[in-house]
């Protein structure tokens, strides 16, 4: 989700200086850039440049003073365009264009930017989105589809103009060949086939307030590369797990001494209390970390605070340690003093020749010593920085929601360590009613494996071939016990087809409706049977609401949830709503720095807005209206454009 940083960064950066000042290359570009998009004058022209990987990038903006007309276009030193945002008030909504005919537009657009690419793109669908059509198209070489980034396009339905574009960087150079080496199909689904096992699926219930555990076959992967038949790993992402809920700032001494019984406590407030005392003291945690990582902290150096996880009704203990230059660390500890997280800033030195085999042996005795029972093994090793990454099992059967990363530097220190552990949840035995090899025949049959391309966001543009379980919307599985297709991430069911997603009962003809329809399809949605889209959002609905890749709770900053939890009910205003999502697409600790125009004449500086609006989330209008609440519907559209853009 932070693959965009550098471009939002430099398309709403403040600073910038006059084309004249460059040399006559890049008259020609911006030359070229005019004439393809037949831009015309304005009274104003800035541009910024930056380098990714090896290569340059423009940022060309033109805008007029008196009617906030302004064309925003990005694109390369060769003058490809990547994306292109034209802000214009001038609507004439007497005249409504169809489907059809803004494809048109579309497609004559594509036709003037691509050149000779034009050839390598194929129309997918298409979806009405407030006043625009947004046309998607798929990126093809040798009749074979890119299962990464696709092209995006959104006409006007009332001008038939196109409003914005968006173009993946690696399209001007991709180079590929006919799978002439592949495997082949059969391989393809033999490898699949083989790394089909039995997995635990957890989610939690909030309406009855339990988690639900569903034993299931899953793939261990859905991408094999098409000439070596191995996993092929199109990203990562690593979380950071903190126990959120109310703080509890607790003074050492008054936990470690006993106090004269308070006549008014209610056994409730005696339970708590009596809850509290049995979490690990503070020397007791230091001693721990001391042991296990084989460092000489002093209990009076630290900052540590208790958390209670409300789902779990468990408390959780952090220590913040900064003694010198040399120890700045952060950890965090269960109840019963298991460790879940430690990070030390240390500097780290890695080398790829170490003893990788002795680095392993001394993750593993961590884990031992921490969890002594703990049923894992080793998954991937990350040579370059010497993370080890560790699967969970219960029962002998894989927990694909718990997993292990260790990482130690070359003098063999722990610099970190994630214990991401359901430690109080019991798995129950497993006796399946459906086969393995009946799940998987259910699960190819409905999801097959396609050849594909994958592009690499490196700055040689390598392409990969890829069997991909291609245009899947959720990871899925197999229910051990029923033998449904289900979601990998809730449990739920889930089709194809999607004949088995439930549809809203208060959808009709609202401008929101095609909105809340595809969200569902593609595995987004509020709880509930009603979309309710006129009504105001509260934090609590936006809590539930379900995101496939993320969890909302561990998805903002601690104190973000904190603030808005409290008042979980309370409508959320259009600023807060900018402010939180913009933390959960990873763009919140950027938020407050100084370098964003503004980008509606009712804000002066609000980097949340500034970077939705950056990124094409928000609406081309005069105002923001920050202060007035955000409807359901309104905020499902800003997650709606950003899921389009990005997936």
């Amino acid at each position: 989700m932070k693959k965009l940083l550098s471009i939002i960064l430099t398309a709403v950066m403040l600073t910038s200086f006059n084309v004249y000042a460059q040399n006559e290359e890049y008259e020609q570009v911006v030359s070229k850039v005019k004439n393809v998009l037949d831009i015309g004058n304005y009274d104003n022209f800035e541009y910024t440049e930056y380098s990714n990987n090896g290569k340059l990038f423009l940022n060309l903006s033109w805008s007029n003073k008196d009617d906030n007309r302004s064309v925003d276009v990005k694109c390369d030193s060769n003058g490809n365009i990547y994306n292109y945002y034209l802000f214009n008030n001038d609507e004439n909504k007497l005249q409504i264009y169809n489907e059809n005919e803004c494809k048109e537009t579309a497609d004559a657009f594509l036709k003037k930017v691509l050149g000779e690419k034009y050839n390598n793109i194929k129309y997918v669908d298409y979806y009405l989105d407030y006043d625009s059509y947004s046309y998607i198209y798929n990126i093809v070489s040798n009749d074979i589809p890119f299962s990464s980034d696709k092209i995006n396009i959104n006409v006007n339905e009332y001008t038939n103009t196109v409003m914005n574009s968006s173009i993946p960087y690696f399209l001007f150079d991709i180079q590929t060949d006919n799978f002439s080496s592949a495997i082949g199909m059969e391989k393809a689904n033999e490898i699949l086939k083989n790394k089909f096992d039995m997995v635990y699926i957890t989610s939690y219930d909030y309406e009855n307030e339990k988690y639900n555990i569903i034993p299931a076959y899953a793939p261990e992967y859905y991408h094999i590369d098409a000439i070596t038949g191995e996993k092929f790993d199109d990203y990562f992402f690593y979380f950071d797990y903190v126990a959120a809920g109310t703080e509890v700032s607790v003074n050492a001494k008054a936990m470690d001494t006993d106090q004269e019984e308070n006549i008014n406590l209610t056994e409730a407030e005696k339970n708590e209390i009596s809850n509290l005392k049995s979490i690990i003291k503070p020397e007791d945690a230091v001693n721990k970390l001391n042991s296990l990582f084989g460092l000489n902290i002093n209990v009076s150096n630290i900052n540590y605070n208790y958390y209670k996880n409300k789902i779990e009704n468990k408390y959780y203990y952090t220590l913040d340690i900064n003694c010198n230059k040399d120890m700045d660390m952060y950890t965090s500890f269960d109840q019963e003093g298991r460790l879940l997280s430690y990070n030390n800033y240390i500097k780290k030195e890695y080398n790829e020749n170490t003893d990788k085999k002795a680095l392993q042996e001394k993750a593993e005795a961590i884990i031992k010593s921490n969890y002594p029972s703990l049923d894992f093994a080793l998954r991937d090793v990350n040579n370059e920085n010497n993370t080890f990454n560790f699967d969970v099992f219960r029962n002998g059967i894989k927990s694909i929601d718990e997993e292990i990363t260790i990482q130690i530097d070359d003098n063999f220190q722990v610099t970190y360590a994630d214990f991401r552990l359901n430690n109080y949840i019991n798995y129950p035995k497993v006796n399946a009613n459906i086969t393995k090899d009946e799940a998987f025949n259910k699960g190819i049959s409905e999801f097959p494996l396609e050849m594909t391309y994958f592009a690499s966001l490196d700055n040689k543009s390598n392409i990969y071939n890829v069997y991909d379980i291609y245009n899947i919307n959720v990871s899925y599985a197999i229910d051990a016990m029923t033998g449904d297709i289900i979601s990998i991430d809730n449990g739920k069911p889930i089709s194809k087809n999607n004949n088995k997603i439930k549809t809203y009962n208060d959808i009709s003809d609202q401008w929101y409706a095609d909105i809340a329809t595809n969200l569902l399809y593609m595995g987004y949605r509020f709880e509930g049977d009603n979309f309710e889209g006129d009504k105001a959002l509260t934090f609590m609905d936006f809590e539930k609401f379900y995101f496939k890749d993320v969890n909302i709770k561990y998805a903002i900053n601690k104190d973000n949830y904190d603030k808005y939890s409290k008042d979980s009910e309370k409508p959320l205003t259009r600023y807060d709503f900018a402010e939180i999502f913009s933390d959960i697409i990873g763009y919140g600790k950027i938020t407050d720095l100084d370098i964003y125009k503004p980008p509606y004449k009712d804000i002066e500086n609000n980097g949340s807005v500034a970077i939705l609006k950056g990124l094409g989330l928000l609406d081309d209008t005069d105002e923001f209206k920050g202060n007035d609440n955000i409807t359901r519907a309104e905020a499902a559209s800003i997650i709606y454009k950003y899921i389009s853009v990005i997936e």
